[in-house]
């Protein structure tokens, strides 16, 4: 349904002739975007904070995702503390920074320092700092939905008693 809703607004907006198989190949390509999003939702949403030198940051990354590539989404790779803050204030939702540099500022989530030369030695470190975030994203999804569950509508008395000392007494 996406797929046909693009196809006729780049049809009405540029007034080209788009077929079915083209349709279809845009189809598989919104598919496949919502798969990995979908994927992505119960992995702990990262920064990762290393200065791009000698190809630092890709190797960094690479470990990483080899080791924790299905628990870690590491959403946003930077340089500088500052571009952590602007992340941030556009309202990103980032539970844990990974990085190379030190964090001067404090930050509403989980830091984990790395060095890249002993990366190896510093998994648990990680996995330790993803098992909290995880624990910050629960309590985060609770308190977003705690309203909800505690709604006055849903619940429903079911006692002929006027007071709370009736009922206790009752």
């Amino acid at each position: 349904d996406i797929a046909v809703y693009i196809a006729l607004d780049l049809i009405e907006r540029y007034g080209i002739k788009i077929d079915e198989g083209e349709t279809a190949f845009l189809a598989m390509h919104i598919g496949a975007e919502l798969e990995r999003q979908s994927k992505n939702f119960d992995k702990v949403p990262a920064v990762l904070i290393c200065p791009d030198y000698l190809d630092l940051t890709e190797r960094l990354t690479n470990a990483l995702m080899l080791n924790f590539g299905g628990q870690l989404d590491i959403r946003f790779t930077v340089d500088s503390e500052a571009e952590v803050t602007t992340i941030l204030e556009r309202g990103e939702r980032i539970f844990l920074i990974l990085t190379c540099l030190p964090v001067r500022s404090p930050m509403p989530c989980k830091i984990v320092q790395l060095s890249p030369m002993s990366i190896r030695e510093q998994l648990p470190d990680v996995q330790a700092a993803i098992a909290d975030a995880r624990d910050m994203m629960g309590t985060e999804e609770l308190q977003n939905d705690f309203s909800k569950f505690f709604e006055e509508g849903l619940f429903v008395p079911q006692c002929e008693f006027a007071t709370r000392d009736e009922t206790i007494a009752g």
